[in-house]
Order: C-alpha cells, then sequence, then structure tokens
C-alpha cells in the first residue's frame, strides 16, 4: 500500500485516494492498538495536507522527496497544531513551543504530519 517514489512523480499517481485508504487502514487498526494520542487524529486535517501538496507541487516531476507520504510524530516531539504532553498528564503549555527542526524538515520534504503517538505504545 505504500508508495514508491516513482509512483509519487507519476502523473497517475492518486494521492488522494492513496491518503484516504491509508486513513481507512488507520481507523481500523487503532479500535484494537490505540496507538494515538486521544483526539489528535483528524481524516479532515491529513486530506488537507495532501490537498494542499497537490496545489503546492502540481508538476510531479517537482515534488519532493517525501511527497505525500504520512510521518506520525510521537507525543514527545512537538509538531505545530499538535498538543504535545510528552505522555503525562501535566498541562500541554509546559510543552509548548517552536515546532521540532526534525518536524519542519519533514514538512518541507512533503511529508503529511499526522497524529502524535502516545509514547508509551508501540507502534504498528
Amino acid at each position: 500500500m505504500t508508495p514508491t517514489s516513482q509512483q509519487l512523480t507519476n502523473q497517475n499517481y492518486d494521492l488522494l485516494s492513496s491518503i484516504r485508504q491509508y486513513c481507512d487502514q488507520i481507523e481500523l487498526k487503532d479500535k484494537d492498538y490505540h496507538v494515538f494520542v486521544e483526539g489528535s487524529y483528524s481524516r479532515d486535517s491529513v486530506m488537507e495536507q495532501a490537498k494542499d501538496l497537490l496545489k503546492q507541487y502540481p508538476d510531479p516531476s517537482s515534488r519532493p522527496a517525501l511527497f505525500g507520504i504520512p510521518i506520525g510524530i510521537k507525543d514527545i516531539i512537538h509538531a505545530t497544531g499538535f498538543v504535545t504532553r510528552c505522555g503525562t498528564q501535566l498541562p500541554s503549555h509546559l510543552f509548548q513551543g517552536q515546532e521540532a527542526s526534525c518536524v519542519t524538515r519533514l514538512k518541507k520534504a512533503g511529508a503529511i504530519i499526522r497524529r502524535l503517538f502516545n509514547p508509551e505504545n508501540p507502534i504498528f
């Protein structure tokens, strides 16, 4: 199900369809695994990021290396637009600040940043 870099630069690659399928799998599997921070996942947000990428890079040959690849960020790394708690019950404002540089670089490379993972649970 994961597209190759060749598929991502192919004019016929349907990013939105691929992201819909990916979201379907997340929603199905998270019922059993509970790896996501409660309330941090939004299918609409993931789809909006994909649409924004398509607008920003309409020409497949100019797409960055991680174009359209969903990347999950753990709750110990701050990403703008997500609440960061580092797996604690402490107030989230204690962990807010500048977005982690690794997240910023992922976004610039075309990644779709999705929800944060619970640090205490394994990632599937």
